[in-house]
């Protein structure tokens, strides 16, 4: 399959008419200046170096290369279907009690360090996903509000 992505900048291609209006207007210019100047073998002979076809051949190939520039800004494209695609994702806040009780040792080390490593696993799992972190020990404190940047919400858990 191919298309061009941005059709409507085919419409600089209007500048290559006006190229060659102003390449003709300038080419006759020119001409009518030489023979006022005088005798056109004599010119010639003052003018080796200078080559009329060379000139053509310049203006043609700049000519193409504004066209080939117009098609490059059209981006043309091929070989790949686009279709829309809707992504899931969720945003996980990480909620993490960090009163004096959490510091009972009833479990090794104590609840508060296992509840840390048992949040720093999962926001490790989560990678990909929006993730906040809320601390709380009476009140609630927003510690991380809900972002893409795991590093900062594994951060602030340690």
């Amino acid at each position: 399959m191919f298309r061009f992505e941005h059709i409507d900048h085919f419409v600089l291609l209007f500048i290559i008419p006006l190229m060659i209006i102003v390449f003709l207007l300038a080419y006759w210019n020119t001409r009518k200046r030489m023979k006022k100047m005088g005798d056109s073998s004599l010119i010639q002979r003052l003018m080796g170096s200078f080559s009329e076809s060379k000139r053509r051949i310049k203006f043609l190939l700049l000519l193409l290369s504004v066209a080939f520039i117009v098609v490059a800004f059209a981006n043309p494209q091929w070989g790949y279907k686009e279709e829309k695609v809707k992504l899931k994702s969720s945003e996980v806040f990480v909620a993490l009690d960090i009163s004096l009780s959490m510091l009972a040792q009833d479990i090794s080390p104590n609840r508060l360090e296992r509840a840390k490593r048992f949040a720093q696993r999962l926001v490790r799992n989560l990678r990909g996903e929006k993730i906040g972190l809320i601390l709380f020990a009476g009140n609630a404190y927003l510690q991380v509000p809900i972002t893409n940047d795991v590093t900062a919400v594994e951060l602030f858990l340690k």
